[in-house]
């Protein structure tokens, strides 16, 4: 007798979104490396359009597949880590690259025809703060820069089954993206959207849908890692309850011990809890948590030893 498994729906739809979303501006890119222009088509609008794909895709968390009914719990953590895991990609792949390039792209004049440095120009075209000296717009983005390597040791963290270790510092990671992010996308109302070119689609499209979502969804992932570690907790707390014959074990030893940070989970639900003194644990720990400071004092020393003699800054 034969089984047949049911369609996965939702994690089918995810996945071209995402693929969407990264395919389309790679493809744009190429072909205007190949020499394809705006006369030859808005290869920038196509590109945004594509990339769009890609930031609501978190929303299908929220989708059931045929005959499946998840509870809001369900949903709402796997928007939240569908949501960190892209914005991931998106510091490493476009922020983490403009902290790099910044002289060149605040100072160059860069334009259409630096190809290379096209995906800062086909976002930068419409909001203009990302190809000149804005304090606003450099100050945001060198914080997203710096945190983008600890974004991508969480995610290993959480591919490696440190579930609880890696929601806490997701969590405290999209609290410092909401407040820049809100203050840099809030600030151009104010401002009568002086810097906002490339007429209706530069507005509504590239500031706007593109934007609106580092406003919101900041908040609601920071609520699903709040509702994850509560019942992890919970959960865990049920069982050394039960484990010492309804007693309760002793509590307030040491930070690591009691949040659980070198819990692992594996796939099937299966947790391991290794010693919480465990050295090379707190190495890592460590070595992540100074990544953005190190991170920030060395691109400090580049730009005022290397770059800052010679560009107009106070002129």
């Amino acid at each position: 007798m034969s089984t047949t498994t049911a369609f996965d729906r939702r994690g089918f739809l995810i996945k071209l979104f995402f693929g969407v979303g990264l395919g389309i501006p790679a493809l744009c890119w190429v072909s205007v490396l190949l020499g394809a222009t705006r006369e030859t088509y808005p290869h920038d609008y196509v590109a945004v359009s594509g990339v769009l794909f890609s930031v609501y895709a978190p929303l299908l968390a929220f989708l059931n597949n045929k005959g499946e009914r998840r509870t809001m719990y369900q949903k709402l953590v796997q928007f939240a880590w569908l949501w960190f895991f892209a914005n991931t990609g998106y510091q490493v792949m476009w922020e983490l690259p403009w902290v790099i390039l910044k002289p060149t792209l605040m100072y160059g004049g860069v334009t259409e025809t630096a190809k290379w440095l096209w995906p800062w120009w086909a976002y930068g075209v419409a909001d203009t703060r990302y190809l000149m000296h804005h304090d606003l717009s450099l100050s945001i983005s060198v914080m997203d820069g710096s945190i983008a390597l600890l974004e991508v040791f969480t995610c290993y963290l959480y591919l490696k089954g440190y579930r609880i270790k890696a929601a806490w510092l997701a969590m405290i990671l999209c609290a410092c993206l909401s407040w820049g992010q809100f203050y840099f996308y809030v600030g151009e109302f104010y401002n009568g959207f002086a810097n906002i070119e490339d007429g209706w689609f530069g507005l509504w499209m590239k500031y706007g849908l593109l934007n609106i979502p580092w406003c919101v969804y900041p908040f609601a992932t920071t609520l699903g890692f709040i509702w994850f570690l509560a019942v992890s907790y919970k959960k865990k707390g049920v069982e050394e309850y039960l484990a010492n014959n309804q007693q309760l074990p002793e509590f307030e030893q040491s930070f690591i011990g009691e949040s659980n940070m070198c819990m692992t989970v594996d796939n099937d639900g299966n947790e391991t809890v290794p010693p919480a003194n465990d050295a090379a644990i707190r190495k890592w720990m460590a070595i992540m948590l100074a990544t953005p400071f190190i991170f920030l004092i060395v691109d400090l020393i580049i730009w005022w030893t290397v770059h800052a003699p010679g560009l107009p800054i106070g002129e």
